[in-house]
């Protein structure tokens, strides 16, 4: 687990200098702010925030690929 608000962007940035063929688009995830991230024009994570008096409270990745096919319908008007 990663505590802190810099502690957590230096993880992010961290893991995007990794990434050098990544796309990320702006998109709801159970009604709450999300992400959702491409890697080599492919759907590679949905990252979505759990907002609290206006903080972000908490942040949920799910990278499993048969968890990102049940998007569905949601993926098909962000695909490239």
């Amino acid at each position: 687990m990663v505590l802190g608000a810099s502690r957590v962007a230096r993880l992010v940035a961290g893991i995007e200098r990794k990434w050098t063929s990544s796309r990320h688009d702006i998109i709801r995830v159970n009604g709450e702010p999300g992400l959702l991230s491409w890697r080599d024009g492919v759907p590679d994570s949905v990252t979505s925030l759990a907002v609290e008096d206006g903080r972000i409270a908490a942040i949920y990745v799910v990278r499993n690929p048969d968890k990102l096919g049940t998007l569905g319908p949601a993926l098909q008007g962000w695909m490239p």
